[in-house]
């Protein structure tokens, strides 16, 4: 991960109160999801 993907993973876990693995997981079932359609 670039030092950018960091960044905004803290910046997600701060908002959200989310750990970097849930928000991890948020976003690969995303992309999973729209590929799936």
């Amino acid at each position: 991960m670039s030092d950018e993907d960091i960044e905004i993973l803290e910046y997600c876990c701060k908002a959200t109160g989310k750990s970097k693995a849930d928000v991890i997981r948020d976003g690969i079932r995303e992309v999973y999801a729209k590929i799936k359609k």
